[in-house]
């Protein structure tokens, strides 16, 4: 339920501390708070409530730019793109941005990539579109490009030459519309490009990358190096933070948040006691949190083999919402889908869908290719909310940033296009906000904020 807004701020010793007669606690006494019948001096009451003010402040003029806010609860960690998220601490403010067209309404033009040229992986933010792709067209390259989120000015941001380079299965890319993070396995390597220049940031060895994921501070990669199946790397740097060895190859993985700070993975059944296939991982030190080889400190945490292992390569992947996590499979000719607790990992919905091909979530829906059609399913039921033709293939891509929705689709056999549609119809409940600017006014750096009831 809403809760409704007062009338006015707190204001109680409110203002700058100089001339407050307030003394602020020790750390560990911050921490322990008071304890039964201990009578605080009114020096640490004022303390609180002027800290209490202060913030509470700060973030209504946080927010005075949405005047259409009449609910801020249920705040939610969005799913962006091929595995990048909308997470707290890192850069971006979201809020109403206006529309008015219908759910599946294709939005402006087309971007045709050149013929034969295959897509690999895309990642949106609201700023952009980043593709990688083989340049079928030209030698075989593998080119990542940028376009603006109108898919207008498209600016090359690396190209691999000494192509062609087949199969490349082994594709991840990331973007925030700060920086983009990509590896491919001719790379042998996870890159870290600046969004706008696209200048090399840092470069870390990694032979297999199958998919990224990202925190604040972090980058992790899965994949199939022997012995560090996952790791983390600086996100600043590249360096290597830690690694965790899960003795069976990685597919996908996404970045939890919530705490513990969690990195949930998916892949091949683990050689461990278990043989589970989606794990827990602890996101800042690597500690496996499932019991599986009794390294763990809760039995029902992640420790399980459904869904089953799935297919490496463009097919399927791993998304997050603010109520579940949600893994997307295919497997000859028939696909699933799973929609799974981010408490314990446990199944609380799974269809079945025949030729799945790729998946990805925003607030409201779970976004499919399937056959030659796109899809907006329910993220509670996974039902079906509306669909529309669109010609697809096997190397068909999906992405939202929450405002609109990116098809990679197959126009006319055999070239290939990014297509933008209308996600959710009417007014949309998101916007993007350029963090260089200085309406970043809230504490974290990348936060949710929903425009209108949401209703849960």
């Amino acid at each position: 339920m809403p809760i409704d807004r007062p009338s006015d701020y707190p204001d109680w010793a409110s203002g700058a501390t100089e001339g407050l007669d307030l003394i602020e606690p020790e750390t560990p006494k911050q921490v322990a708070g008071f304890v039964f019948e201990e009578p605080p001096t009114y020096q640490l009451v004022n303390w609180l409530w002027n800290r209490v003010a202060r913030w509470v402040s700060h973030l209504g003029a946080a927010v005075s730019w949405f005047p259409d806010l009449p609910s801020m609860h249920d705040a939610a960690q969005l799913a962006v793109g091929n595995g990048s998220q909308l997470l707290e601490e890192d850069t971006a403010l979201v809020g109403p941005f206006g529309g008015g067209t219908a759910p599946g309404e294709e939005v402006g033009t087309a971007v045709a990539l050149g013929v034969d040229d295959i897509p690999l992986a895309i990642a949106v933010s609201g700023r952009s579109v980043v593709l990688m792709y083989r340049e079928e067209s030209v030698a075989g390259d593998l080119v990542v490009k940028r376009w603006d989120a109108d898919l207008t000015n498209g600016t090359e941001i690396y190209r691999l030459g000494g192509g062609p380079f087949p199969g490349l299965a082994t594709a991840a890319l990331l973007n925030d519309g700060t920086e983009i993070v990509f590896g491919a396995s001719p790379i042998g390597a996870v890159r870290c490009h600046d969004h706008d220049t696209g200048t090399l940031k840092w470069s870390a060895t990694y032979a297999t990358p199958l998919n990224l994921a990202w925190s604040h501070n972090r980058v992790y990669v899965v994949g199939t190096v022997t012995g560090a199946q996952c790791r983390a790397l600086n996100r600043s740097t590249g360096g290597t933070v830690w690694s965790f060895n899960h003795n069976a190859d990685l597919y996908h993985c996404v970045y939890h948040g919530a705490r513990p700070v969690r990195l949930i993975v998916w892949g091949v059944a683990s050689g461990h006691a278990s043989g589970a296939t989606i794990r827990s991982i602890n996101a800042n030190t690597g500690a496996d949190l499932t019991n599986e080889g009794g390294n763990g400190t809760d039995t029902n945490m992640w420790d399980n083999t459904s869904p089953p292992a799935p297919l490496t390569g463009w097919y399927g992947g791993l998304r997050l919402t603010d109520r579940a996590v949600i893994a997307v499979r295919f497997n000859s000719g028939s696909g699933s889908v799973w929609r799974v607790s981010p408490v314990d990992g446990l199944a609380l919905k799974t269809i079945n869908v025949a030729t799945i091909l790729n998946g990805d979530t925003d607030h409201r829906y779970l976004y499919t290719c399937e056959d030659t059609r796109g899809y907006a399913r329910s993220l509670d039921d996974l039902g079906l909310a509306w669909g529309f033709d669109i010609n697809l293939s096997n190397y068909s891509l999906v992405a939202s940033d929450g405002h609109v929705v990116y098809f990679v689709t197959v126009d006319g056999s055999p070239q290939a296009s990014i297509r933008r549609f209308s996600s959710s119809g009417g007014t949309d409940l998101f916007r993007y906000v350029d963090p260089s600017t200085t309406e970043r006014l809230l504490p974290w750096r990348r936060t949710v904020v929903p425009a209108r009831d949401s209703g849960h």
